[in-house]
């Protein structure tokens, strides 16, 4: 019986997580020093946005794309 609780618990906190992950936005920031680009280069900042999956990120979405 104590296993049917804990794996009930389990599978309820599972579908909370992917109510609540659809929402978050993860921001990753990495600093990446290549020798071998130009000088050219120095200071460039890239952004990348990926597995955005029909979120929203405010009431300017079209600006993202």
């Amino acid at each position: 019986m104590i296993f049917l609780i804990i794996l009930f618990v389990l599978i309820l906190l599972i579908f909370i997580w992917f109510l609540i992950e659809q929402h978050l936005l993860w921001v990753h920031r990495e600093e990446i020093t290549l020798s071998h680009l130009p000088p050219a280069f120095d200071g460039t900042s890239l952004l990348q946005i990926t597995d955005l999956h029909h979120r929203e990120m405010g009431k300017n979405n079209c600006r993202i794309v």
